[in-house]
């Protein structure tokens, strides 16, 4: 009997919840890795600053100009990881919704 309920949550059970699963740690990452306001409030220089803070700590240049080319290479960078995390998983050939 124990040997059935195994099978059963290791064909039924398992596969069912790894979607959501994979879409809260997917969600969890992305919150994490986006932290701005904690970072903001508890770092105190430049060499600890999180992606995000150092985005918006490089934005201003020379009298107030905004280096366009710096700011698009630093989002680029920050939206990377997350991007290759979502496309290894959700588009991955293996990866089936449920129908």
């Amino acid at each position: 009997m124990q040997r059935v309920a195994q099978r059963a949550l290791v064909r039924i059970f398992l596969p069912a919840v790894v979607p959501g699963m994979t879409t809260v740690a997917l969600f969890a990452f992305i919150q994490s890795w986006n932290e701005f306001i904690a970072a903001l409030i508890f770092m105190n220089t430049e060499r600890d600053f999180t992606l995000p803070v150092m985005l918006v700590a490089s934005r201003t240049g020379v009298f107030g100009s905004i280096d366009w080319g710096m700011l698009q290479a630093g989002v680029i960078i920050t939206i990377l990881p997350c991007a290759l995390l979502y496309g290894k998983r959700c588009l991955s050939p293996t990866f089936r919704p449920l129908p």
